[in-house]
């Protein structure tokens, strides 16, 4: 992932810097998209900075925010978003409980061993088949 190492090498070295992004996301290619997110995203690491004081230029926005957003959504947790922008996204809860039950079926493994019966009777009304 060489455009991710570029990326992250620019955010430690030169943050928030338009000349920067533009050097890094010359274009609208997905490959630019990556390194415009990943370098924003490293260079604001809490969300509400990110937000406010964006060096995105203007044209960029509508690709390179939700790359970065993604990125600080995933290794913040969405308990640490604005509850002003999680408001936003449609069906942001329903994406929420289904990544917790997940790591929930793999760490406590409620919906039971193979052949036996499942220790939380509810699991299986909401995941039914299991």
């Amino acid at each position: 992932m060489d455009v991710v190492d570029a990326a992250l090498d620019a955010a430690v070295s030169r943050p928030a810097q338009a000349d920067t992004l533009r050097a890094l996301a010359p274009d609208r290619r997905a490959g630019s998209a990556l390194a415009g997110g990943v370098y924003v995203a490293a260079s604001f690491p809490d969300v509400p900075s990110c937000g406010r004081r964006c060096c995105l230029p203007p044209q960029s926005t509508g690709r390179l925010r939700p790359v970065a957003g993604g990125l600080l959504g995933a290794v913040a947790g969405a308990a640490r978003l604005p509850a002003d922008l999680l408001s936003r996204l449609e069906l942001a809860w329903v994406a929420e409980v289904l990544a917790q039950d997940l790591v929930n079926e793999f760490i406590h493994h409620p919906s039971g061993p193979e052949y036996a019966p499942s220790p939380d009777p509810t699991w299986l009304n909401r995941y039914p088949g299991g």
